[in-house]
């Protein structure tokens, strides 16, 4: 009977110990994040010789230090408490480091640094130029709050509030992170509104805007009222704390624009007025545990997240925007509020993968060197429901 009982007890130790192996692989695997799967191209979909390791919650980021050194990696970049950005002589190195560190109890992710940028342009198929026609200044009456020349222009006012009344604006509406191209503050409809933020692509306090995409959501948001300028943002007397996360291409890293997120969540309650509300009118086809890491952290600080759902015309997922953390998931709409022909939708298994929709046609805004635009897409009507969200808060 001892004998039996032994090699029971032999048996279920064995299974256990598999068993532990078995759980124990399968969480390693589970570590593994974007930039792993076959058919992506170093350069292309991710940036090469670059892992972002993740940290566990109160976990020391020593070990993660030291094997990475013994794989020749070196830390390039890091997001305290939440991320390492490591970089690698080789794409082999990478390999041998990514299934090195996704065994380490401090880790919880491992992923290549991938790309994200702002929405495509739309261009309707079979049309020159960037859209079917111009809008009107007589299109729609006009609810503006300032006889600015150009808001006859600016449809989207009308669109926003002719189902309430405006009301007394607050002279001290909070602030509006706008984490893009950056911003072009010398503008004269943005001067001595535009905090300098971080800029995560030159490591250094200049989000000026060598783009021209961040600019025209800031103005959409905040371009000042009754100044005798072209027109006026949604919310006119919003301060924007501009954070520069993507170059002047239009595109940008995770870890960067993961960067400019925990950059802006960290320094919110010290603006003034206080930073509550985030617009992000980029994004990218692809999940990063990263990207989620801190859209969840931003929700968890009290702060409105709004970004855009992309300018595709498609139910496919574009991250941040559909992420269900994410406060305000952004489509598009045109004058008669109907879902412009570009804009991402909701499938109908997931009907709130996007949750709101706002003006996104031909919306006319700043742009650097004291001009102004009508630009069309999900990054446009973006700003319109950040700049909202600070009027009501």
């Amino acid at each position: 009977m001892k004998r039996i009982y032994l090699f029971i007890m032999a048996v279920l130790s064995v299974v256990l110990l598999n068993a532990s192996i078995l759980l124990a692989q399968d969480e390693q695997k589970g570590k593994l994040g974007f930039g792993f799967d076959p058919g992506l191209v170093a350069g292309k979909d991710y940036v090469a010789g670059q892992l972002i390791v993740g940290i566990k919650k109160g976990r020391s980021t020593r070990g993660t230090k030291i094997k990475a050194g013994a794989s020749k990696g070196t830390v390039v970049k890091e997001i305290k408490n939440v991320a390492l950005l490591l970089q690698f002589p080789s794409e082999d190195a990478v390999i041998a480091a990514a299934n090195a560190l996704k065994k380490l109890p401090s880790v919880a992710f491992v992923e290549r640094n991938g790309f994200m940028s702002i929405p495509p342009e739309p261009i309707h198929p079979g049309l020159k130029g960037r859209s079917a026609r111009r809008t009107n200044k007589n299109d729609m009456k006009n609810l503006s709050v300032s006889t600015d020349p150009g808001t006859g222009y600016q449809w989207h006012h009308t669109v926003i509030r002719k189902t309430a009344s405006l009301g007394t604006l607050s002279a001290t509406p909070p602030t509006v992170a706008v984490l893009d191209t950056g911003v072009d503050y010398t503008h004269p409809d943005l001067s001595g509104k535009v905090i300098l933020g971080r800029n995560c692509i030159e490591n250094n306090f200049d989000p000026f805007d060598d783009h021209g995409h961040g600019t025209h959501v800031a103005g959409i948001i905040a371009a000042k009222g009754a100044n005798g300028m072209y027109g006026e943002g949604v919310c006119p007397n919003a301060k924007i704390l501009a954070v520069k996360v993507l170059a002047g291409t239009g595109s940008g890293s995770y870890f960067d624009i993961a960067a400019g997120m925990a950059y802006t969540r960290s320094v919110a309650a010290s603006i003034t007025p206080p930073v509550r509300v985030i617009n992000m009118s980029l994004g990218g086809p692809s999940n990063s545990s990263l990207l989620e890491t801190e859209v969840l952290a931003i929700k968890n600080a009290g702060l409105v997240l709004v970004a855009a759902a992309g300018n595709n015309n498609t139910t496919a997922p574009s991250y941040p925007g559909a992420y269900p953390n994410t406060a305000l998931r952004v489509m598009a709409t045109e004058q008669n509020d109907y879902r412009t022909w570009f804009s991402n939708f909701s499938p109908v298994a997931t009907p709130g993968q996007y949750n709101i929709a706002a003006p996104g046609w031909e919306i006319p805004s700043t742009t650097p060197g004291a001009g102004y635009e009508a630009m069309s897409g999900t990054s446009m009507a973006s700003p319109v429901v950040a700049g909202a969200a600070a009027l009501v808060w």
